[in-house]
């Protein structure tokens, strides 16, 4: 007889779930069978909300690669790497072109150190040659990219062009040699061995939206990144060889990329992860809970979606304005900026403290849904990083709850701030209404006639609903839903 406990959702943060469920590919929800799309080959790039899943795809994808015996893969997190220290590489080219050595160097040492795992090619006097250098050099198949990028600021290298091309003549005879003298030659060598394997190599870069500040430093780099991988998969794709790079990427972040050409690199070559704009029994976001349920609860692997949903959450519709009741999953989604970090996180709270239960109502979720709430302001706060400051945001929340207003006009709430302002520290309100709306926890909402009435009824946006959503400084401004009982609105 299984209870509540017994059902594994998962984690906040992909890492952490990866080691506390081994067999976490067993649970993940491939919508859209994303990830066998991902492996096309003119895909190279993932975007997605914080929270919709890119972490978690990067490493069900290594783990599918670990378990083929001639696919090898490397995922890379950034998240604790400042790419500003890209700045002592900086190539003297105009802004959108000046990382775009460094990038290149890296993504080829990274694909090389996939290539001596490979023990497969050790007959080959290429990868012999490859290997050499990389002993001279101190660098290794597990050195991970921040070392290598340590290596590489040396700018000294301790083998010559003619080494690394196997004597093939060349315009420098110097024994050391500096990372863009040898990056020519280092990719010359990789095709050449590459052209003579059936081997899959696929470098993985994540969490490089960790260290986002919003600066033209981190938009360059970004931006000269996608570059270099894009051209780097369209030459092996030309040669018929099995290598990409693949970026996972926020996609408030890379809205907010300066470069003309950009959705030109991009178009056709980038899958977004969306989990749909609907809060509804039949959402992709209530399959991925009911998939879980199925893997964690033999009795129920043989069961329908809707047949879980009735078993596992029980009790009447729950209010979710004046006039609407909806049963306890749709409460739930309501709850959220529609992505699985929140209803993951919303349902093991509820969990956490009803153990030994066999199923969810709405009493639970009414209960744990303060602490719900603190969780997804945090969240907020976290994504509004590198797009207003946290101690403007802690005010301008604090703004809301002194309001005591879940609903108001642009005019009411700069009145509201200018006659307080004393209790603040100075707020560009528009700015920061506007950064709001953008990661969801504030929408709007306006007056649109149908066809079928001759009244008028309101329309409500919000930036994670409508993808070309936008700011209507004379719209009614709504708070989420989720953020009413931190900000104690309910």
């Amino acid at each position: 007889m299984y209870t509540l406990k017994d059902i594994k959702l998962g984690e906040n943060d992909a890492k952490r779930e990866v080691v506390v469920l081994a067999n976490f590919d067993e649970f993940f929800y491939d919508h859209n069978e994303i990830s066998e799309k991902i492996m096309e080959p003119h895909i190279f790039t993932v975007l997605g909300k914080k929270g919709t899943g890119k972490t978690l795809l990067a490493e069900l994808l290594k783990k599918k690669a670990s378990e083929c015996h001639n696919w090898f893969c490397k995922l890379e997190s950034y998240k604790k790497f400042s790419l500003t220290e890209l700045q002592n590489f900086k190539n003297g080219e105009i802004s959108s072109e000046e990382y775009i050595p460094i990038w290149k160097w890296i993504i080829l040492i990274e694909l090389a150190k996939l290539i001596l795992k490979n023990i497969s090619l050790e007959y080959n006097s290429k990868y012999k040659i490859l290997s050499d250098f990389f002993g001279k050099n101190g660098l290794t198949p597990e050195l991970d990219s921040f070392k290598t990028i340590n290596i590489t600021k040396e700018n000294n290298f301790a083998a010559s062009l003619k080494c690394l091309t196997g004597g093939k003549n060349t315009k420098s005879v110097q024994e050391r040699s500096s990372y863009i003298d040898l990056i020519e030659p280092l990719e010359d060598i990789i095709v050449s061995i590459l052209e003579n394997t059936d081997g899959k190599y696929t470098i993985l870069f994540d969490e490089l939206d960790d260290k986002f500040d919003g600066s033209t430093t981190y938009s360059n780099s970004i931006v000269c990144l996608l570059k270099v991988a894009d051209e780097l998969n369209f030459s092996f794709y030309e040669k018929n060889i099995d290598a990409k790079t693949i970026i996972f990427l926020r996609k408030d972040i890379f809205k907010k990329l300066e470069y003309a050409d950009l959705n030109k690199i991009v178009e056709g070559s980038s899958i977004i992860l969306d989990w749909g704009n609907r809060e509804q029994e039949s959402s992709p976001l209530l399959q991925l809970i009911t998939k879980k349920i199925k893997v964690s609860i033999e009795e129920l692997k043989n069961c329908s979606h809707e047949e879980i949903l009735r078993k596992v959450f029980k009790g009447p519709a729950m209010q979710i304005s004046s006039k609407t009741r909806v049963s306890i999953p749709n409460y739930i989604l309501s709850r959220t900026l529609l992505r699985p970090r929140d209803v993951v996180n919303f349902i093991n709270k509820i969990k956490s403290k009803n153990r030994d239960e066999r199923y969810i109502t709405p009493k639970m979720v009414a209960e744990a849904e303060s602490n719900y709430s603190d969780y997804l302001k945090n969240e907020i706060l976290d994504e509004l990083v590198g797009h207003i400051d946290r101690g403007s945001a802690l005010d301008f929340f604090t703004l809301l709850k002194n309001m005591k207003k879940s609903e108001f006009t642009f005019q009411e709430l700069n009145t509201y701030y200018k006659e307080h302002k004393r209790n603040y520290k100075k707020l560009d309100i528009e700015k920061i209404l506007r950064s709001m709306y953008l990661v969801g926890a504030i929408g709007s909402k306006y007056k649109i006639k149908t066809k079928k009435s001759v009244k008028s009824k309101f329309h409500f946006s919000w930036s994670y609903k409508e993808d070309e959503s936008y700011l209507n400084l004379e719209h009614i401004f709504c708070i989420h839903n989720g953020l009413k009982k931190t900000l104690s609105l309910l």
